[in-house]
């Protein structure tokens, strides 16, 4: 659940991009085919940042045990 930017406020866009606007078919942008934006405080947060900072240090940890 908190791996989500949004909970801090921030934005991360173009995750996915269309590549048939026609049949509506859309691909994750995991080439990088399009570039991703990344905004700050986009809007406003369900979480400080720094609890989030905390969650994600944790969930990197557990996942490298």
């Amino acid at each position: 659940m908190l791996k989500n930017e949004k909970y801090k406020g921030d934005v991360l866009m173009q995750k996915t991009y269309c590549t048939d606007v026609l049949r509506h078919i859309s691909r994750r942008n995991q080439d990088n085919a399009v570039p991703q934006y990344y905004r700050k405080a986009h809007h406003e947060p369900i979480i400080d940042s720094e609890t989030f900072d905390i969650v994600q240090r944790g969930l990197l940890l557990k996942r490298t045990l």
